[in-house]
């Protein structure tokens, strides 16, 4: 892999990324100097290399104008890996952009459960609205003691 990325002239090129990172920079490297100084080629070097990364450009978030800020799940987590990262970005930016901030999420991926206890008499109807953000797998339950009809029904 690594005399394919010379091969190929991988401007981004770090003999300590996996295995992975370095087989996904070599084999974007073509498109990459196709595409480079924009949006795309950053988007592709920085997701090759580090894992998602996501490109905000100045219009989207009201930043002036040729500035961008990225939205990143990589894991950063030394001065080593953001050295990396900025020559990463260095490599695949057009010179006129300036870089005004990196945002690091870190998503969290829950099991949410919902339960009720029913202890009344009739007909009981349940409707619930479940949040849109929410990334998990959702359990229902529900517990009755007593004889009739019941409804759940779940909104999107």
């Amino acid at each position: 892999v690594d005399l394919l990325a010379w091969q190929f002239h991988v401007d981004f090129y770090d003999p300590a990324l996996s295995l992975t990172a370095k087989r996904n920079l070599v084999k974007s490297s073509i498109l990459v100097h196709k595409r480079k100084g924009t949006p795309w080629a950053v988007r592709q070097v920085c997701n090759d290399a580090f894992g998602y990364a996501e490109i905000i450009e100045w219009f989207d978030y009201g930043g002036e104008p040729y500035h961008f800020s990225i939205l990143t799940e990589g894991s950063l987590v030394d001065s080593v890996a953001w050295q990396s990262f900025f020559r990463a970005l260095e490599s695949a930016k057009n010179v006129r952009s300036w870089l005004d901030e990196i945002t690091i999420s870190r998503p969290l991926h829950l099991d949410l459960y919902y339960g009720m206890p029913e202890l009344t008499k009739g007909t009981t109807s349940l409707t619930t609205r479940l949040p849109d953000s929410i990334v998990t797998k959702p359990y229902y339950g529900t517990a009755t003691g007593k004889l009739g009809n019941m409804t759940l029904t779940t909104l999107r």
